[in-house]
């Protein structure tokens, strides 16, 4: 049983001045921590020494960190020449000098061979990993290594300051994957001075910039603060390099359940990637084909807190039990009951009855024993349908039987739980409904479960299975 991944369900872009002395790593740590989020990464590693832009993800904006990743980005950087270190920066020991310092002319004729597209050598001291281990780990025991070299495109480098001598400052704009350390190092080789970067500060990386930067003082001052929110940018920030795409309601819905999905465009062309928008928010990136998007990655960003409905309580014996329902009840999207701390199971079925938060009906009370045989602190019901009523045959005669805000209850109560159970039974069938919410709770990336599949396919519907059965993994 999976542990309960704990924090908030918080999506959106932090713009960070990274101070020196911390990883990268540590300071997302720092930030996922401050805001309580459930997930957190960067769009690129900073040296622990360096400083300026690290834009950090959180939540559903995490799945936007590639197009962030491969964006352009720029650099400062103070290289000190007449000396070589085994680390390229001035972290290292120093393994070469050269008394020859060059004039500003040489400098900046030998910057052009570092422009366009070119070759480079990631340093000994880098994440780069040579059969499996980091090239780092083997450089401090003392191993020199041939590293492969590398493509980088250099869109440019200039020579920006000559403070004296011994250092320059040069500003270089380059794409994903380039090593600043490298280029002091090839630099200093270059004009027969030897050289290692003293300073380095990430100026801007795609679309954030250092004015749109928190220091790491403020966010630690406003850490567990709703104040802090207020620091967030959009996760759409992250598809600027994008088409964007306009989708209809009914667009939306077919892109939420992972399926391709009318959009309207002048931007993109066939084959293009791009990203479809309901009301500037976005629904799903994926492939533009003749008129419709065909997503692979979708945006969960509803919470039940946004959703015109009722929500009802009741206290059950044990358990705080929360239904919510659409603003003229014919639907209701959840029931969730919780008893204690601990994980939380979702179970995926089929329709709720006319039960209520107070009263059970058959599949609730079996979804709460069986939670509480498993060893759960609380459990969620959805359903593939939201049509309330006890006869299946009803419900498949209801004018829309899913209920036009059930996709994003699901996909919410996906992101709340820690096992996720799918068991519609065989009317999964229906309006091709259970292989659509399949698909919209594998774009979660949350991992599915079933209690048994029938020939068909299907997750059995678990009115009949023991309640000490195990939940399998549902392979894709």
């Amino acid at each position: 049983m999976a542990r309960r991944k704990n924090g908030r369900d918080v999506h959106g872009w932090l713009v960070l001045d990274k101070p020196a002395g911390l990883t990268s790593t540590a300071v997302v740590n720092k930030v996922r921590w401050a805001f309580d989020a459930k997930k957190a990464g960067h769009s690129g590693t900073l040296d622990p020494e360096a400083t300026g832009i690290l834009a950090i993800a959180l939540g559903e904006a995490t799945k936007t960190v590639p197009f962030v990743t491969d964006a352009m980005k720029a650099y400062r950087f103070t290289v000190r020449l007449g000396a070589a270190t085994n680390t390229d920066d001035a972290e290292g020991q120093v393994i070469a000098t050269s008394e020859l310092r060059p004039d500003d002319a040489a400098i900046s004729a030998a910057l052009s061979a570092f422009t366009g597209d070119i070759k480079q050598v990631p340093p000994q001291f880098s994440a780069v990993k040579i059969d499996g281990e980091r090239a780092y780990k083997r450089a401090r025991d003392g191993e020199e290594m041939e590293l492969a070299a590398r493509d980088l495109f250099v869109e440019s480098l200039d020579l920006v300051e000559r403070p004296d001598a011994d250092t320059v400052i040069l500003e270089m704009v380059c794409g994903k994957g380039g090593y600043v350390r490298s280029i002091a190092r090839d630099l200093g080789e270059a004009l027969g001075c030897k050289g290692h970067v003293l300073t380095l500060r990430r100026i801007w990386s795609g679309p954030f910039e250092l004015e749109d930067a928190i220091t790491l003082d403020q966010i630690t001052d406003l850490a567990k603060s709703p104040d802090l929110d207020a620091f967030l940018h959009p996760l759409e920030v992250g598809l600027t390099d994008l088409p964007e795409l306009r989708c209809t309601e009914a667009g939306a819905q077919k892109l939420r359940n992972g399926n391709p999905g009318m959009v309207v465009t002048s931007e993109a062309e066939y084959g293009d990637e791009a990203w479809a928008s309901l009301d500037g928010k976005a629904i799903a990136v994926g492939i533009y084909k003749a008129g419709e998007l065909h997503p692979s990655r979708v945006f969960n960003q509803y919470t039940a807190k946004e959703l015109p409905v009722i929500t009802r309580t009741h206290q059950k014996d044990d358990a705080a039990s929360i239904a919510i329902y659409s603003d003229c009840e014919n639907y209701r999207y959840a029931l969730t009951r919780v008893w204690q701390d601990g994980p939380r199971v979702s179970f995926v079925m089929l329709n709720p009855s006319t039960a209520t938060e107070v009263q059970n009906d058959p599949t609730v009370e079996r979804c709460e024993r069986r939670a509480r045989t498993l060893g759960f602190g609380g459990f969620r019901v959805t359903n593939i349908f939201a049509w309330r009523d006890t006869d299946p045959k009803k419900m498949r005669a209801a004018p829309d039987p899913i209920g036009p805000e059930n996709d994003a209850a699901i996909a919410e109560a996906a992101a709340w739980c820690d096992t996720l159970v799918c068991g519609w039974g065989t009317h999964g069938a229906f309006l091709d409904r259970g292989p659509a919410v399949e698909a919209l709770l594998r774009s979660t990336g949350k991992p599915l479960h079933h209690l048994g599949l029938s020939k068909d396919g299907h997750p059995k519907h678990p009115l009949y299975i023991a309640y000490v059965q195990q939940p399998e993994l549902w392979a894709k």
